[in-house]
């Protein structure tokens, strides 16, 4: 961590670093920039803000497709076990309903 960014440019680059593994840490990412725009509204966070949140959702939709296959082979410990992580590290509220359908279908 970076401690508290006080510029936007640091601020992006610690959101960004939080995307960088399999399971990508868009709760943390997001969050950072939120506090940051809490503090100081700025046109490029807002954007880099947008931007996560658009890469994320076609990266959650790739995520998912792949639980829906686990699922359709009848294996449901190891969707279960995705699911598990995208919940951990990767829902935002507006992607929670997506998970959701999959969460049913366990």
């Amino acid at each position: 961590a970076l401690g508290e960014p006080e510029v936007a440019a640091d601020v992006i680059f610690a959101a960004n670093a939080h995307l960088r593994f399999q399971w990508r840490d868009y709760r943390s990412a997001i969050a950072r920039l939120d506090a940051f725009l809490g503090r100081t509204p700025d046109a490029a966070v807002q954007a880099e803000r947008a931007r996560i949140v658009a890469d994320g959702a076609q990266w959650l939709q790739g995520k998912l497709r792949n639980v829906d296959n686990l699922l359709s082979r009848g294996d449901r410990g190891n969707a279960e076990r995705d699911l598990q992580q995208i919940e951990k590290w990767s829902m935002l509220p507006e992607w929670e309903g997506m998970v959701q359908e999959r969460r049913a279908r366990l």
